[in-house]
């Protein structure tokens, strides 16, 4: 068994360790900032005159702006056997629950979800899985995110 291997049996063992909680208010211009990036038009994320005539009554973030309140921290894991050289996330799953409202304040705290390994062309592959529920100030869920990453030593 590679060094490798023993490692996502490691954090295995660390399914559902949870990261420490990251608080974010929503504003008018990260939402517009990241409608802009990912070539969104739609004016309810862009005009809050517009915004207040629809249902939602306000700006909205578009469903993957979860990505960008997700935060940077992680789970307190045990260090890699190895020193990883590549770090690609590989994907994401978002449920959107309820619309995320510019001023709402969102929380959420890192999961690690799974772990394991893969052999790809150039060796071993750890993916990893982090999950993320979003609720806003009101205790509501409003989104979960699962984050999978991929390493390479």
């Amino acid at each position: 068994m590679s060094a490798l291997t023993e490692y996502a049996d490691v954090l295995k063992g660390n399914i559902g360790v949870r990261g420490e909680p990251v608080t974010t208010e929503v504003e008018k211009s990260a939402v517009r900032k990241f409608a802009r990036a990912i070539g969104e038009t739609n004016p309810l994320y862009y005009d809050p005159g517009y915004a207040a005539t629809t249902r939602f009554g306000a700006m909205i973030a578009p469903p993957t702006f979860v990505a960008a309140l997700k935060g940077t921290g992680l789970p307190p894991l045990p260090d890699p056997p190895v020193t990883f050289t590549v770090l690609l996330h590989t994907d994401d799953r978002i449920q959107q629950f309820a619309p995320i409202r510019v001023g709402d304040v969102i929380t959420t705290a890192p999961e690690l979800a799974d772990a394991f390994v893969k052999n790809g062309r150039n060796g071993e592959l750890l993916f990893t899985t982090f999950a993320y529920e979003f609720t806003n100030s009101g205790g509501a869920l409003v989104a979960t995110l699962a984050w999978t990453e991929v390493q390479r030593p």
